[in-house]
């Protein structure tokens, strides 16, 4: 019993390591649409724990021309050091599509000419933002630690029936 829970601790624990740090399902968010001129995309927890590259998809749409560029504002959630150096991408139309690789707890900025304008982002997540993962984690780690701490069984003494040595070489009580 303790090897098996030890065992499959383990297991559900790596399972969750894999499920809380690798994305897999893509999110949608919207379509969004930003009265002002500014639309702020971020990495929030639980994504941050993601150590590597993140691909985004971003879809605009206007009902008239605008000019839209895509900025990135490093770890500042509100975005207020934009400028021509922080732009990824400008795009001029009704539509567009900007596609890139963030990483965790960085920010990125679409910023439009006016409003409105309909936003669609995609991009892949852990299964329910990670919480899968790590919830697998931790159960696996307690059932590892429980096989650990779990006396190891002691195999019972079996007792026989038949007489003892001694008894025998001094046979029946005379009395």
């Amino acid at each position: 019993m303790r090897r098996r829970l030890i065992v499959i601790g383990v297991a559900l624990a790596i399972l969750g390591a894999a499920l809380w740090y690798f994305p897999v399902q893509p999110v949608t968010s919207g379509p969004n649409t930003d009265r002002g001129s500014v639309y702020i995309v971020g990495l929030d927890a639980p994504l941050d724990i993601l150590g590597g590259s993140v691909p985004f998809t971003l879809h605009w749409q206007s009902s008239f021309t605008i000019s839209v560029s895509l900025h990135s504002c490093g770890n500042q959630p509100k975005c207020t050091n934009l400028g021509p150096n922080s732009a990824i991408g400008n795009e001029t139309g009704t539509s567009g599509t900007f596609h890139w690789t963030g990483v965790a707890n960085t920010y990125y900025a679409l910023v439009a000419t006016t409003g409105p304008l309909t936003v669609t982002l995609q991009y892949p997540e852990p299964p329910l933002g990670g919480t899968v993962g790590l919830a697998l984690v931790i159960f696996g780690g307690f059932l590892a630690a429980l096989g650990a701490y779990l006396p190891t069984p002691v195999a019972p003494v079996r007792r026989s029936k038949e007489p003892a040595g001694d008894e025998e070489i001094l046979g029946p009580d005379p009395l």
